[in-house]
């Protein structure tokens, strides 16, 4: 997990953070982004900004 705010509180990424996920049995690895709830000290998921349609799997 990294949330930029530690590390700089002037950080524009204010209330985001990112899991990096580097092993993943049968699965993809790499990076995902999730919103810090810090009032509730709790991960959420990012509200997706883009109106595409979701994958063919859903």
């Amino acid at each position: 997990l990294y949330r930029d705010e530690v590390y700089d509180i002037e950080s524009p990424d204010q209330g985001m953070a990112e899991v990096l996920v580097a092993k993943h049995r049968s699965g993809p690895t790499g990076r995902v982004k999730l919103a810090w709830l810090s009032h509730y000290t709790r991960f959420a998921d990012m509200a997706r900004t883009n109106d595409s349609p979701p994958p063919e799997e859903y």
